[in-house]
């Protein structure tokens, strides 16, 4: 008969591996993100952008918002966002619990070259180059 070693499991190992596995983000969409552009004359939606981590729903609102639209965002969105040049008074509002982490560690999460944009209400703004950059010429008013 071969001598067989036999080993002990150690709960602790096994609860850390455990508790690991258990906080990992799954791939298959925990995460949503939404952003709704609103007509802030007019006080009616837009257009709602909705993902689970493919697409890029601020980015799209962004780039379908008009000169004073409001787009509000709630959940966690992992994309860098662009505000373009030619965009202008533009309220990019978080309501006080969205987030945006940015993927791309090489550019800023949040990019401002338009004029007059506001960025208010966000939990952190992480993950880029920079949280938020304004540059070419942008202007913007951070909140909160």
């Amino acid at each position: 008969m071969k001598n067989v070693k036999k080993t002990k499991v150690r709960p602790a190992r096994f609860l850390v591996a455990f508790f690991f596995l258990l906080f990992l983000p799954s791939p298959g969409g925990a995460q949503t993100c939404t952003a709704e552009r609103w007509n802030s004359t007019l006080t009616t939606l837009l257009s709602t952008h909705t993902t689970v981590f493919t697409s890029t729903p601020i980015q799209d609102a962004v780039n379908a918002a008009g000169t004073a639209n409001v787009i509000k965002v709630s959940g966690t969105c992992a994309e860098n966002v662009l505000v373009r040049e030619e965009k202008a008074r533009i309220t990019l509002d978080g309501q006080g619990s969205a987030a945006i982490a940015g993927p791309d560690g090489t550019i800023a999460t949040l990019r401002i070259r338009g004029n007059l944009i506001t960025v208010k209400g966000f939990l952190p703004i992480s993950g880029g180059e920079d949280g938020i950059l304004v540059d070419r010429g942008g202007t913007a008013v951070i909140i909160n």
